[in-house]
């Protein structure tokens, strides 16, 4: 409970020389964090085996499930592929000159999820001191909108870099990586909580955060937020009381975007905001959109006090909507890119048609990807070409004629490049383990549906963002803590 209460505390919190050194210092952080609390673990297990010896011994459980395995099999992706990488060994181990996923901190990773799957039991504590880091990093991120900086952060940074970095977070992808996956966990604390203390605690993480949420200024912030907040719409159509918390939360969120984009119209204002609002916020800000989502909601609303018996119904119909209209999107935009690429389709089209300039130039990032993986021998195509050493090819091939670039802005890309197709399945044989594991077991648990929904709107945004020493080390240890309620949920169901 320590670790994790302060592992959701400080990690968001910590901050050594403003924006300059971020990165390694969240790197930092996480090894303290993680290694104080391996080391405590350890001599409580000593202090355990000392007295008990092998009933100890017994009482551990070491039977491993397919998780387990996937887990096993990334940590062995690692060490395969920096074993063949053509690169340096302090750029496999330590990541060193990229975002320092490397062997290092993946296997710490790896040993942090096995230690907590067997030792971790759930507390509403952790939760709650989630929520005051979350608080905290949204109001000097709100503050820093407004072009206020209260800790000098902004002194010696560049006009164009105070749109790009803000709070205590540093990278705006970053601050939309961390907000995916941490505000459904609070979302859901408010609408479940069943005194009065949590209610007003919970509810505070969410009135902050729905103004925090304004200045994410990223397109896959949405797309994965929204993706969780329809997950937790039908997953709320059970309990009536929680539904309709979950509605006005919705309600406020559409009130502080729709405010938000209105507001940065006036001339006043413009000069005055640092982050435009993305152009998701601008569609959803729409009359007749946002209009046409006060009505359903509305609906819904009534429908649960006026005839509750109904909802289980309208679960199953939105339920249908809501696969047919991903699977419709998916095959729209496939369609789009292939068959009808020559028709016109005005503003969408730098959305929903792929180009070398699409997502600020990720598209051609992902060109040169996939054709370098294509041209890659055998070896390298299954072991990847070590990890962390994506800007050696970048380089090497003058990919960029003045500089390299670290990352594939796509994380599955980037484990397909660099860890090869082991490296890849290994990885997302995690998420689909954990995903199956879920969906069987905790359909009843609130926390724990909470967790899976911030972890897909993070899976999400993973298709254009990157894996760094911040929201990844927090999206493993979740995985972790979501795996053990699976377990207890299965062992209380039986």
């Amino acid at each position: 409970h320590a670790f994790i209460s302060l592992f959701l505390l400080i990690l968001p919190l910590s901050v050594t020389d403003a924006y300059f050194n971020i990165t390694e210092t969240k790197l930092i952080t996480f090894y303290i964090l993680a290694s104080a609390y391996l080391i405590a673990q350890l001599f409580v297990f000593s202090i355990y085996f000392a007295t008990n010896g092998k009933a100890f011994l017994k009482s551990l459980d070491f039977n491993l499930n397919f998780l387990d395995v996937a887990f096993i099999l990334l940590g062995v992706a690692y060490i395969v592929s920096g074993i063949f990488s053509p690169y340096s060994a302090s750029d496999v181990v330590f990541g060193i000159g990229s975002r320092y996923q490397g062997i290092l901190t993946v296997f710490l990773y790896i040993i942090l999820y096995f230690v907590l799957t067997r030792t971790f039991s759930f507390s509403p504590w952790c939760l709650f001191w989630a929520g005051i880091g979350f608080s905290i990093v949204s109001l000097v991120a709100v503050l820093n909108g407004f072009s206020v900086d209260p800790l000098g952060f902004y002194m010696d940074l560049s006009a164009i870099n105070k749109s790009r970095y803000l709070s205590t977070i540093g990278n705006v992808n970053f601050y939309s990586a961390y907000y995916n996956i941490i505000f459904p966990i609070l979302i859901v604390g408010f609408c479940k909580a069943i005194d009065k203390k949590s209610l007003i605690s919970f509810g505070s993480f969410v009135l902050i955060g729905s103004v925090g949420m304004l200045f994410t200024a990223s397109e896959s912030f949405l797309l994965g937020f929204l993706f969780a907040m329809v997950l937790l719409l039908l997953f709320f159509m059970d309990d009536v009381k929680a539904l309709k918390r979950f509605i006005g939360a919705c309600l406020l969120f559409i009130a502080t975007i729709t405010g938000y984009v209105n507001l940065f119209k006036l001339t006043v204002f413009k000069d005055v905001l640092n982050f435009s609002p993305s152009d998701l916020m601008k569609i959803i800000a729409e009359p007749v959109i946002s209009f046409s989502i006060i009505i359903l909601l509305t609906f819904i609303l009534i429908i649960s006090v006026k005839k509750p018996d109904l909802l289980p119904i309208l679960k199953r119909i939105f339920t249908i909507i809501f696969v047919i209209t991903v699977l419709g999107g998916v095959i729209l935009v496939l369609l789009l890119n292939t068959v009808f690429k020559n028709i016109d389709i005005g503003t969408f089209e730098e959305y929903l048609k792929f180009s070398p300039e699409w997502g600020t130039n990720r598209g051609q990032n992902w060109i040169f990807c996939v054709n370098e993986f294509i041209k890659a021998p055998l070896k390298f195509k299954i072991f990847g070409y070590g990890p962390e050493t994506y800007r050696h090819l970048t380089a090497d091939t003058g990919f960029y004629a003045t500089k390299s670039l670290d990352q594939v802005h796509n994380e599955y890309l980037h484990y397909l490049i660099t860890t090869g197709v082991f490296g890849l399945f290994s990885y997302l044989s995690i998420i689909f383990v954990t995903l199956r594991n879920s969906l069987k077991n905790i359909r009843n648990n609130a926390v724990a549906v909470s967790v899976l929904c911030g972890l897909v709107a993070y899976w999400i945004q993973a298709f254009v963002n990157i894996a760094q020493p911040f929201t990844t080390p927090i999206m493993f240890v979740l995985i972790a803590v979501l795996s053990k309620l699976c377990v207890l949920e299965k062992h209380n169901a039986k």
